[in-house]
C-alpha cells in the first residue's frame, strides 16, 4: 500500500477543528508578507491552533464613504475634537474597539 494511503488511514476521522469553534469568530486585518499571512494586531489563540481562513481585499475609500450618510459627514467637518479627546474616549471603550463598532451599527 503507497505511504499516502497509509497515512491517510492512520488519521483519525475527527471533524476539522473550525467545527468546534462554532460561535468564536474574529475579523482582523492582515498583510500577505514573504509567503506568511501576518495579522495586524496580537491575536489570542493557542499555540498551533488550526483556523479557517477567509479572504477578502481590504476596504476602499468608497466602502468607508459609505459607513455614514452624508449629513452625517457634514456635520463631522465641525467637530473640533482633539486628539488627545479621542484617545480619552477610546481608552474608556471595555473590551473591543471592534466590538463597540459593530454593536453601534447594529443600533442604526
Amino acid at each position: 500500500m503507497p505511504l499516502i494511503a497509509k497515512a491517510a488511514q492512520a488519521r483519525p476521522l475527527t471533524p476539522p477543528l473550525s467545527v468546534k469553534l462554532n460561535g468564536m469568530g474574529m475579523t482582523f486585518e492582515a498583510v500577505y508578507e514573504n509567503g506568511v499571512l501576518r495579522p495586524l494586531e496580537s491575536l489570542t489563540l493557542p499555540n498551533m491552533q488550526h483556523v479557517l481562513v477567509t479572504i477578502s481585499g481590504a476596504p476602499t475609500a468608497d466602502d468607508v464613504a459609505s459607513y455614514f450618510e452624508p449629513e452625517e459627514w457634514e456635520a463631522a467637518k465641525h467637530d473640533d475634537v482633539s486628539l488627545q479627546e479621542v484617545r480619552r474616549a477610546l481608552s474608556s471603550i471595555p473590551g473591543s474597539l471592534a466590538d463597540a463598532v459593530i454593536a453601534s451599527r447594529e443600533e442604526r
